[in-house]
């Protein structure tokens, strides 16, 4: 009978009438589902304090986490002070009530902040190692050998005028991206741990009692024998690797396949609470058909910043109950315009030949610009002394640096459709603009540079550079363009009672026993998106969904049998 209650494609809600009364397959206090950045941090924050936990991952753990730059944000840390730099949480949430608005309550959003160095030290006191060198540039990611950057608009003067600028993106040490790095430390931890992990586990279902309370969930668990060909399926398409997307759809279908023929029913009880923390939907073409469809319409020649685990099964799970979610439609478009920093020298404009944007943002901020042109259209236009500055600074900026930013580049200029002209006329005749509407906008521009000011975007100062009279390089950083290399991953989810990091309901009520963390959430990071402010995120809303669950189930304790 009760193997009857699911069928191998799920249903989201199963109704039991006693959790005491039930046969299940296993059972821990408290169970986390999705086993990445947020759900190792609450599943250490659990085992700590007492509490037993099972980890549940569709694959092997990691998420979006071991695959991201291993930046954290933070401000009043000891590696500031270590670099002179004089900052504090009161300082960080200025700048961030202008990068995030309201899209959290301005008490969660100061004690985010307040947390924040806290945070910082609770990783390192759990292995994570961040590198101490200050970078002061302006990058997307900071060169080999330095650590501590600038890694959001903070110098752009729009911000600056209303927070102090200061450097608060805090990387794991090691070469390249390092969210590999901060990921291990924080499972070879979690291995010595009495945490239970159940890996290659796929969650169909919430279970809950007749009172409505979440007390398990149902999943599919597939034979260790079929964990390596499961994970091959996953580990093909990184989400930095280019011009993967159709195959990465077809591993995600056979990976569906597999899991439904071999995967053996189980029921897990939770006895205090369930967190999901299962990361976006950007691997759910459904939901993002719906959600954004332009992206959805130009995913094949983008890039999706997520794993074949971003699929959606947090919000699926929880609005079946009946939660509410937040920022769906708000989505992280990046367009790295450098390095190589001569390329921040140039103008972009869309089809129109209206300028759109400050060259020099943070790349979220510009690829959502460009994301919101007619069509998702841009171009950005250079002199040829830009172009030829832009591959000496690629020919010198190391082996890494070249792979992760200047080969795109280059490539970008090289098969991206990029055209050539002697004069403005010709370039806007080649790039189908309108040549009086662009003549009208270099013009413009060419008298902000003289007087060294931007009244349009503020940008830097160091970046506003005439364009000469030609020859004239435009470069086509267009959606549609697969060279232009734009990355996007979702920012919304489940809405969540933002003391305790339980789900709610529209209505504002909480779903007895089911909590959620990171990505799966709206959160800090669910209207925009800065580095490090997913990761520190990821440790803020773990952590607190943790300890509500612990202070449910001291308060169940003493309550009266």
């Amino acid at each position: 009978m009760r193997d009857e209650m699911i069928s191998q494609d799920g249903q989201p809600v199963i109704s039991i009438e006693n959790a005491d009364m039930f046969q299940w397959d296993d059972a821990a206090d408290v169970v986390v589902v999705g086993y990445g950045g947020a759900g190792i941090c609450a599943a250490l924050e659990l085992v700590e304090n007492g509490a037993s936990v099972i980890a549940i991952d569709r694959f092997n753990g990691g998420g979006a986490t071991a695959f991201s730059g291993g930046v954290v944000y933070a401000a009043g840390t000891d590696i500031q002070r270590q670099n002179g730099v004089e900052d504090d949480p009161d300082n960080m949430l200025k700048y961030l009530r202008l990068e995030v608005g309201d899209v959290v309550q301005p008490e969660t959003l100061k004690r985010f902040c307040d947390q924040s160095a806290g945070n910082l030290q609770w990783l390192q006191s759990h292995g994570v190692v961040f590198g101490t060198k200050l970078y002061t540039g302006k990058t997307t990611y900071p060169p080999e050998g330095y650590f501590l950057q600038y890694s959001g608009n903070e110098k752009v003067e729009a911000y600056c005028r209303d927070a102090k600028p200061a450097p608060r993106g805090h990387r794991t040490l090691g070469r390249g991206f390092t969210g590999n790095k901060l990921y291990r430390a924080l499972r070879e931890t979690a291995d010595r741990s009495a945490i239970r992990k159940k890996l290659h586990t796929i969650v169909q279902s919430l279970v809950v009692d007749g009172d409505g309370r979440v007390v398990g969930v149902a999943a599919l668990e597939l034979p260790a024998a079929k964990h390596a060909e499961h994970q091959k399926y996953y580990d093909k398409f990184p989400p930095t690797a280019p011009f993967k997307e159709s195959k990465a759809e077809t591993a995600s279908k056979a990976a569906r396949v597999m899991e439904r023929e071999h995967g053996q029913l189980r029921y897990i009880r939770a006895k205090t609470g369930v967190i999901l923390s299962t990361g976006g939907f950007v691997f759910n073409l459904d939901m993002l058909g719906q959600h954004a469809p332009m992206l959805s319409k130009h995913y094949k020649t983008m890039m999706r910043l997520g794993t074949l685990g971003d699929d959606g099964t947090a919000v699926q799970l929880g609005t079946a109950l009946g939660a509410d979610t937040v920022g769906m439609d708000a989505m992280f478009v990046g367009r790295v315009q450098s390095p190589p920093a001569a390329l921040l020298d140039g103008i972009l404009v869309n089809q129109t030949g209206d300028r759109f944007a400050n060259e020099a943002v943070y790349v979220g901020t510009l690829g959502r610009a460009i994301a919101a042109q007619p069509e998702g259209k841009a171009w950005l236009i250079m002199s040829t002394k830009d172009i030829r500055k832009a591959m000496r600074q690629v020919a010198t900026d190391g082996l890494d640096a070249f792979m992760r930013f200047g080969a795109p580049a280059m490539l970008n200029l090289m098969l991206g459709g990029t055209k050539r002209a002697r004069d403005l006329d010709v370039l806007a005749e080649k790039c189908g603009i309108n040549p009086n509407r662009l003549r009208q906008t270099v013009r413009r521009y060419e008298d902000m540079v003289r007087n060294r000011h931007d009244d349009d975007f503020s940008k830097l100062k160091d970046h506003l550079k005439s364009l000469g009279n030609g020859p004239y390089v435009a470069m086509n950083v267009s959606l549609a363009n697969r060279y232009s290399f734009i990355t996007f991953h979702t920012l919304g989810g489940l809405a969540l009672e933002e003391a305790t990091g339980a789900v709610r309901r529209a209505d504002g009520s909480t779903i007895a026993g089911l909590y959620a963390a990171g990505r799966a959430t709206g959160s800090i990071p669910s209207r925009t998106y800065i580095s490090g402010l997913s990761l520190a995120d990821c440790v803020f809303t773990g952590r607190r969904a943790a300890q509500s669950c612990l202070r449910e189930a001291e308060q169940d304790a003493l309550a009266p049998a």
